[in-house]
C-alpha cells in the first residue's frame, strides 16, 4: 500500500500494529489488493490476498468461511421445484 505522508493529514493518519505476531513476520511479500476506510464508522478494511498453497492454509477453515459468506453448501442449488 502506498503511503503518502503530509502535514496537513496528520488528524488523519492511522497506524496499525500487530501485537502478537513477530516483527520477524512481515507483510512485505503479501499482495495488497484494497484498502478502505470508513471514519465515520470507525471501520478499516484491508483486502489481502490468501495463498491457497501454502502448507500453513487450511483448506476446511476456507471451505467454512466461504459458506458462511455464500450461504450454501457446494451440492446446493438456488433453484425451486415446480
Amino acid at each position: 500500500i502506498d503511503v503518502y505522508l503530509a502535514k496537513s493529514l496528520a488528524d488523519k493518519l492511522y497506524l496499525f500494529q500487530y501485537p502478537v505476531r513477530p516483527s520477524s513476520m512481515t507483510y512485505d511479500d503479501v499482495s495488497h489488493l484494497s484498502a478502505r476506510i470508513k471514519p465515520k464508522q470507525q471501520r478499516v478494511e484491508l483486502e489481502m490476498a490468501i495463498n491457497a498453497m501454502s502448507p500453513n492454509y487450511c483448506c476446511s477453515k476456507g471451505e467454512q468461511i466461504a459458506l458462511n459468506v455464500d450461504g450454501t453448501a457446494y451440492d446446493e442449488t438456488n433453484t425451486y421445484s415446480t
